[in-house]
């Protein structure tokens, strides 16, 4: 690709606790190419990119594989139980895919802080977080839609760190 891209919340409302996820492209001289929302929540909705809560690290995780993004987030729906782990992948251009679950909390116990990385190997892609007071990675596909059984590891509430896969 020749644009950096970038991912991060948006408040509904402004000094509001809800947010919406939204993609932008960058073009090498930090120009906006383009921006596009992702979700679209609206005010009152109770839903949610991340937990309205901040005492626990939310975030958005995204990675390149040569020729798509994916971002992965903790997309909550406060009116439901549980919520998912969500995957999205979006082209060159900002075109993005549904949206589909890669995990939920009733599978993972209240995942915390994604993140994702392509496997070049595996040819899919890795997702990473915390669960039940444990670290865990699973695969799921070039689609996300191929959920292999969680790994967990370590013990750990939360998870801030990155997930890369090298290509051997």
């Amino acid at each position: 690709g020749t644009h950096v891209g970038v991912a991060y919340r948006q408040q509904i409302v402004a000094g509001g606790s809800y947010y919406n996820l939204r993609f932008a492209l960058l073009n090498p001289d930090g120009t906006l190419f383009k921006d596009v929302a992702l979700t679209n929540y609206l005010d009152g909705a109770y839903k949610s990119v991340g937990q309205v809560n901040q005492s626990r690290p939310d975030k958005v995780g995204l990675t390149w594989n040569g020729s798509e993004y994916a971002i992965v987030w903790d997309d909550v729906d406060f009116n439901a139980p549980g919520s998912a782990v969500r995957l999205i992948r979006v082209t060159p251009l900002g075109v993005a895919s549904p949206r589909v679950p890669v995990a939920t909390s009733d599978e993972l116990f209240g995942p915390v802080g994604p993140a994702v990385a392509w496997s070049a190997p595996y040819g899919g892609y890795l997702i990473s977080g915390s669960i039940n007071n444990s670290v865990y990675y699973r695969r799921v596909g070039a689609l996300g839609t191929a959920l292999e059984t969680p790994n967990t590891f370590g013990n750990s509430y939360t998870c801030n760190s990155a997930l890369a896969a090298a290509p051997d």
